[in-house]
């Protein structure tokens, strides 16, 4: 029993791996991680600050609704077509391959619906976006979202749910047909980036090891990977 309840986790790791093959995964530098939670982002408009910060409040909307549905729709005229998605796991560019990858966990892609299902957000807070000007310039800090992950693994015979909790970073410009749009989506989860209250970078080889950790026989009901 034990030699198959490990060829079925090495199973889920070759399915992970597949993933990982459509996706590839990210290496970022500690100082890169820590830098971008706190950065400004400067663009040359002709907006003003309150149409930007209006812009930013119906961001903040459309966001929440997003995690409520799983991106079902994805507002993508929020998001630049070079926009960046970078977790422990994955690394992303483009908004096409950004939606092929919520789409994927959702269940709403043919290789999806046979790994994934019952895949939910639940959105905790949102702030920043704060607005300034100087020197003819916007600048507009990142909003950062709080927020619980789960999803069942149906692959595998007793479909563990993994649970991640964490925060996004997102990197603001303003611009687009929305009035502003997202650059980069940065995400950090709690039980392996949160290392003496501060979100660092670790490895991938280390989240690959919490996932496995999280969809292994022993966790049928596993617990969230970090507070909710």
């Amino acid at each position: 029993m034990r030699r198959i309840g490990s060829s079925v986790v090495v199973l889920a790791a070759l399915a992970l791996k597949c993933g990982a093959f459509l996706f590839p995964l990210a290496s970022v530098s500690q100082h890169d991680a820590r830098q971008r939670t706190t950065s400004l982002f400067s663009t040359t408009t002709t907006q003003t600050v309150s149409e930007v910060e209006a812009s930013l409040e119906q961001l903040k909307k459309v966001l929440t609704k997003e995690y409520a549905t799983f991106f079902d729709p994805m507002e993508r005229e929020y998001y630049a077509d070079s926009v960046n998605f970078i977790d422990p796991l994955t690394d992303l560019e483009g908004v096409q391959a950004y939606q092929n990858n919520v789409d994927m966990l959702s269940g709403r892609t043919l290789f999806g619906s046979l790994l994934f299902r019952d895949a939910s957000i639940n959105l905790h807070s949102i702030t920043g976006g704060q607005v300034t000007e100087k020197d003819n310039e916007i600048n507009i800090t990142n909003i950062v979202t709080r927020w619980t992950l789960r999803f069942t693994f149906k692959a595998l015979p007793w479909t563990p749910t993994p649970r991640f909790s964490g925060i996004s970073n997102y990197t603001i410009k303003a611009g687009g047909p929305r009035g502003v749009q997202v650059l980069q989506q940065e995400d950090c989860w709690d039980s392996i980036n949160l290392i003496e209250r501060e979100y660092q970078q670790v490895s991938k080889g280390v989240a690959l090891s919490h996932f496995i950790d999280q969809i292994k026989p022993s966790n049928f009901d596993a617990p969230a990977a970090g507070p909710e």
